[in-house]
């Protein structure tokens, strides 16, 4: 039996709300492949837009969201 790769969730806010979504995704799979990527249509309680992106297989969690910054 093939063992599933594990995926790891990040979140994100503080983008501009004219950014299409599937820009931002097309910009966050550099970083790894995508199994999921969400952005509610709803605020966070900062009324800022926020979503999540999950990577398969993410070796450094912390090596991703630093470089995630710069997007």
């Amino acid at each position: 039996m093939e063992e599933k790769a594990q995926a790891t969730t990040f979140y994100f806010t503080n983008f501009p709300e004219e950014v299409h979504p599937q820009e931002l995704k097309h910009r966050f799979s550099r970083f790894g492949e995508i199994v999921d990527f969400f952005i509610p249509s709803k605020t966070n309680k900062f009324g800022k837009q926020f979503g999540f992106v999950r990577f398969r297989g993410v070796e450094d969690a912390e090596l991703i969201e630093a470089k995630m910054k710069e997007v």
